[in-house]
């Protein structure tokens, strides 16, 4: 089966970014219409990227509530940019490529590795309670 846009312009990011994941992604499963990313070390947790410009996390085969998910609705302007019609103000984008790096890869990269930091701060919530410390962990960051 041939690759469709959105998973070429991913693999091609993926060059240059696997190694700032701190939870490596791998490819679970593919469509002609999306890709599901894995991330070694978050288990249960995928990343099913859409052709159409978005971003659904799932855990345990669950929409995770509330959902991180990220949208995109590309324009093509008539001098060979690219703009997300949602985003205010506009930003201009050099190439398609480049607004799915923008909006969605990177969005995915923070995300991933917002839990890599969730994880930490739940080992030492953890670590505290045995010691008898007492530390302050956000439930909504978690």
């Amino acid at each position: 089966m041939p690759k469709n846009f959105s998973r070429k312009a991913f693999e091609r990011w993926l060059k240059d970014n696997y190694e700032s994941f701190k939870f490596k992604p791998r490819l679970i499963a593919a469509s002609k219409r999306s890709f599901t990313l894995a991330f070694d070390g978050l288990d249960g947790i995928t990343a099913e990227i859409r052709m159409y410009g978005e971003v659904l996390y799932w855990g345990d085969g669950e929409l995770l509530e509330p959902s991180p998910f990220v949208d995109m609705s590309e324009v093509r302007a008539h001098d060979g940019r690219y703009y997300c019609e949602l985003c205010e103000p506009t930003v201009m984008f050099p190439s398609r490529e480049a607004l799915w790096e923008d909006h969605l890869f990177s969005h995915m990269l923070g995300w991933v590795n917002k839990r890599y930091d969730d994880k930490k701060d739940l080992e030492v919530a953890t670590e505290c309670s045995k010691s008898g410390k007492m530390i302050r962990v956000d439930i909504n960051d978690l």
